[in-house]
């Protein structure tokens, strides 16, 4: 399997959950807040291991510029 095309889908899976459950209240400062915490340290704890896999396997297989 591509691992780079694995690391892409869990980053982009991870990215729909922040914004999905991401709420903006408007005020003097706009303040982001989220609907379920829990579920946006998973989204954001998959975003990063998503980009950690799609990048060091392009790495590994020297496919990022020198």
């Amino acid at each position: 399997m591509n691992l780079i095309a694995i690391g892409g889908g869990i980053f982009l899976v991870g990215m729909i959950i922040v914004a999905l459950n991401t709420r903006m209240r408007y005020g003097f400062f706009t303040h982001y807040e989220s609907h379920i915490p829990g579920l946006t340290v998973v989204g954001v704890i998959m975003v990063i291991v998503g980009l950690a896999m799609a990048i060091i396997t392009a790495w590994a297989n020297g496919q990022l510029g020198h």
